[in-house]
C-alpha cells in the first residue's frame, strides 16, 4: 500500500523500518529534516504534510502529543481526503481523537487512534501491541500497514478506546516504575544488597515487563533512556485529564504527577524514567523533620 508516515522520532522512525520491510511504499515527513534523511533512498521524503497527504491511501502519525496530532491534522484538512485513512499511532487525549475522528468523517475521511505499547526496538522489529479505537472496517482495511509494525491487534471499540486503553497501560507502567525508584533507594539505604533483593523478588510474581525494564536499571544504578520523565509526565497528566473528565481525583495519580513534576524541576525531565530513584536518594540523605 501507498503509507505515507508523519513523526519520525524513536517510535515513528522504527514503524517505517517495519513498513519498508513489510514492502509498502512509504513517503515520510518530520519537521527536522535530519530525520527525513535517514530513509533517503528507500522512502519518498516528502517536503511538507500537504505532500504526505497527496501521495499517501493511509497516513500515520507518530507524534508527541494531542495539540501536535490536532495540529497535523488541520494540515491535512486542507487536502483532499475522502477514500484515506488516517491511523494516529501517538498517544494522545481521548476527547482530542473523538473531535477529530468527527472532522475527517467530514472530510470523506477515517481516523483509528492507534496508540503503541511497547519500545522503539519492538516498533522497529514489528512487535508492539497496537491499541486501536474507531470504525472496525476501517481497521480490516488498513490491516496489512497495523499489521506491519504489531505483533498484536487489539480492538478496544470506537473513537479514542484506544487512547483510553494505552494510557491506562501507560499509568500502570509508570506508576510500578515509580514504585521500584522508591523502595530500591530506601532498601539500600539500610544496607540490603539490592542487586541480589532485585534478582530474588524477580522469580516470584511481583516481577514483570516493567519490574525487569525499570527495576533492573535503578538497581544496577545504571540509566539509559527507554522512556524519559518528561513523556511519564505528559501521560500521567493526559490520564489525570481522563479521571478529571470522569468527575474524580485519583490520590496514587496525583502524587505520581507530582514525583514527576518534581524530577522535571531537578534537571531529570530527559532522563530516563528509573532515575527518578537518583531524587529518591537524595530525599533519604536529607534530614527529615517531624
Amino acid at each position: 500500500m501507498h503509507v505515507g508516515c508523519i513523526g519520525l522520532g524513536r517510535m515513528g522512525a522504527g514503524l517505517c523500518e517495519s513498513l519498508l520491510r513489510a514492502g509498502h511504499v512509504l513517503a515520510v515527513y518530520d519537521v527536522q529534516d535530519a530525520a527525513k534523511q535517514r530513509f533517503a533512498g528507500r522512502a519518498a521524503l516528502a517536503a511538507d504534510v500537504a505532500e504526505i497527504a497527496n501521495c499517501s491511501q493511509v497516513i500515520v502519525l507518530s507524534l508527541p502529543d494531542a495539540p501536535a496530532v490536532e495540529a497535523v491534522v488541520e494540515q491535512l484538512l486542507q487536502t483532499p481526503l475522502a477514500g484515506k485513512t488516517v491511523v494516529d499511532a501517538s498517544t494522545s487525549l481521548p476527547e482530542t481523537t473523538i473531535a477529530l475522528h468527527k472532522k475527517l468523517a467530514a472530510a470523506g475521511a477515517q481516523l483509528l487512534d492507534a496508540p503503541l505499547a511497547g519500545t522503539p526496538q519492538a516498533a522497529q522489529e514489528g512487535k508492539l501491541v497496537v491499541y486501536i479505537g474507531g470504525n472496525e472496517q476501517a481497521l480490516a482495511a488498513v490491516r496489512p500497514v497495523v499489521d506491519s509494525f504489531a505483533a498484536r491487534v487489539q480492538y478496544m471499540g470506537g473513537p479514542g478506546s484506544g487512547n483510553v486503553a494505552k494510557l491506562v497501560n501507560n499509568y500502570l507502567a509508570i506508576q510500578y516504575a515509580q514504585l521500584y525508584c522508591e523502595i530500591f533507594p530506601l532498601a539500600r539505604k539500610v544496607g540490603a544488597d539490592v542487586q541480589a533483593l532485585f534478582a530474588a523478588i524477580g522469580q516470584t510474581g511481583v516481577a514483570c515487563v516493567p519490574y525487569r525494564l525499570y527495576g533492573e536499571k535503578i538497581a544496577a544504578q545504571e540509566y539509559p533512556l527507554s522512556f524519559s520523565v518528561d513523556l511519564a509526565y505528559k501521560d500521567l497528566r493526559y490520564a489525570a485529564r481522563m479521571a478529571q473528565g470522569a468527575g474524580g481525583c485519583l490520590p496514587l495519580m496525583e502524587a505520581g504527577l507530582a514525583q514527576l513534576a518534581q524530577a522535571q524541576a531537578a534537571g531529570l525531565g530527559g532522563a530516563d524514567l528509573s532515575q527518578v530513584a537518583q531524587l529518591v536518594e537524595q530525599r533519604l540523605e536529607e534530614k527529615c523533620h517531624g
